[in-house]
C-alpha cells in the first residue's frame, strides 16, 4: 500500500511540474503565464530541489523528471542571453564605445545619477521615461562633457533623450503606438553606429501584448531595412530577454544580447542592450543606486574588426 502510495503521490508531483514548465518556458506573454516566464530561473531551482528530492527519498521518477527540467529551463534561459563563456577582452586596436541607460523613474533624484554618470563616465548616454522637469536638469550638467543630444520631452512618461561625447549625424523620432522612439546615427571615431532607443509598451493584456509585438516587428524592420554597420538597441523593453516576443525580435534582427544571467532574486530584468554581430560586448553591468536598487545599465562594446592605425 505504501509503494502504490508513493508511486501515486510521484506521478501527481511530475505531472504539477510538467504543467509548470510548459507554461513558465512556452507561453509566457500575458497573464498568470507571463508571471510564471519572468521566474523562470527561480523555477529552474525548484526543479533542481525536486531533483534532489526525489534523490533523497528515492523517488527515481522525480529526481529525474525534476533535474531535467532543471537543465532544460537553464538551457532554455541560456539560450537566450549572452552565451559567451567569458566576455571578450578590450583590444585597443578596435573601435570602442560605452552605452549607458538609465530609467528616470526608478532614481529617487538627480544627483544620484549624475554621481553614476560621473564614476562610469559613458560615452552615450540614454534616459527614459524623461519628464520636463528631468530634462532641464540633464541638459543643465551634461552640456559640456556630452555636447550632442537629441531629445523628445513628453509630459507623460514616454520621454526620451540621448546625450553623447560623437557627433550625430542623423536622428529622427519615429512614432510607434503613440511612443517616441529615438533613431540615431553616432559619427564614432569616423564609423556610423546606429542608435535606437526604444520604450516597449508593457505586456499588461491581449491588446497591449499585440501592441508591444507590433512595435517589436516595426524596430526589426528599420534595423533590417538600413546597411549601417554598428547597430545598438537600448531601452526598456518592459519584459524579460527570455520572453517569447523578445527573441523573435533577436532573431528577426540578428542581434545579440549583453546580459549573460538571469536574476533569482525577483529584480526582473526589462531594460536591455542589444548589439548586431559587427559588434562584441566586453563589459556588462546593471547600475545600483545607494541602497542597491537598480536604476540602470552600462555596456562596453568594441568593433570584431580591428581598425587600421591612420584610417580614422
Amino acid at each position: 500500500m505504501e509503494i502504490l502510495k508513493r508511486n501515486i503521490d510521484g506521478e501527481l508531483l511530475i505531472s504539477i511540474v510538467l504543467i509548470i514548465s510548459i507554461f513558465a518556458v512556452f507561453y509566457g506573454n500575458s497573464g498568470f503565464s507571463l508571471i510564471l516566464n519572468e521566474r523562470a530561473s527561480l523555477i529552474a531551482l525548484i526543479y533542481l530541489a525536486i531533483g534532489l528530492f526525489g534523490l533523497v527519498f528515492n523517488f527515481k521518477k522525480v529526481m529525474f523528471t525534476g533535474l531535467a527540467l532543471s537543465a532544460f529551463t537553464s538551457l532554455y534561459l541560456k539560450s537566450a542571453s549572452n552565451i559567451s563563456v567569458k566576455l571578450p577582452e578590450l583590444d585597443h586596436q578596435k573601435l570602442s564605445f560605452s552605452v549607458e541607460h538609465f530609467n528616470l523613474s526608478s532614481a529617487d533624484n538627480f544627483e544620484e545619477v549624475l554621481d553614476k554618470i560621473w564614476s562610469t563616465t559613458p560615452d552615450v548616454l540614454s534616459f527614459q521615461e524623461l519628464t520636463p522637469d528631468w530634462n532641464q536638469e540633464l541638459k543643465s550638467a551634461l552640456s559640456e562633457k556630452y555636447p550632442y543630444n537629441y531629445t523628445a520631452v513628453r509630459i507623460d512618461y514616454f520621454g526620451k533623450s540621448v546625450y553623447s561625447k560623437y557627433p550625430i549625424l542623423d536622428a529622427e523620432k519615429v512614432e510607434i503606438e503613440n511612443i517616441n522612439d529615438l533613431i540615431l546615427h553616432l559619427d564614432i571615431d569616423g564609423q556610423d553606429c546606429m542608435l535606437i532607443s526604444t520604450y516597449v509598451i508593457p505586456s499588461l493584456d491581449k491588446i497591449s501584448e499585440q501592441k508591444a509585438a507590433d512595435q517589436l516587428n516595426y524596430l526589426a524592420e528599420i534595423m533590417n531595412a538600413t546597411t549601417v554597420k554598428n547597430k545598438i538597441v537600448v531601452g526598456e523593453f518592459n519584459m524579460v530577454y527570455w520572453n517569447e516576443s523578445i527573441r523573435k525580435f533577436v532573431n528577426n534582427t540578428k542581434l545579440l544580447n549583453s546580459r549573460r544571467e538571469a536574476p533569482i532574486n525577483g529584480d526582473m530584468p526589462y531594460e536591455h542592450i542589444f548589439y548586431n554581430q559587427n559588434l562584441e560586448c566586453t563589459f556588462f553591468q546593471e547600475i545600483k543606486d545607494d541602497v542597491n536598487d537598480k536604476i540602470g545599465i552600462h555596456g562596453v562594446y568594441q568593433t570584431v574588426e580591428k581598425v587600421m592605425i591612420g584610417s580614422l
